[in-house]
């Protein structure tokens, strides 16, 4: 005797659907998950290190307005950064 194929799953009712659609819509909504990859680009661009020449270019124009102090970075962020503050105290001597 032969056996029939089990039935599929029958499909939820396209209503409820809908609403769990609309629910987690909301919830992407709430949490700006669309804007996820504009958040992380925003913030690596936040992290890079800007080269030393452009920051010399900032020191002067920073001196050109009159600026008589400023912050020159944190030399114990790391050997990259220690080496701006090197180059950044060298050009105002």
């Amino acid at each position: 005797m032969r056996r029939s194929p089990p039935s599929p799953p029958r499909p939820r009712c396209a209503t409820s659907c809908r609403s769990e659609q609309g629910e987690l819509q909301a919830k992407i909504d709430a949490a700006k998950g669309w804007e996820v990859e504009r958040t992380l680009e925003v913030a690596a661009d936040a992290l890079r290190l800007p080269e030393w020449d452009a920051k010399i270019d900032v020191l002067h124009l920073m001196d050109a307005i009159g600026v008589a102090a400023a912050d020159l970075g944190l030399p114990g962020a790391g050997p990259r950064a220690a080496e701006h503050v090197e180059i950044l105290c060298r050009e105002i001597e």
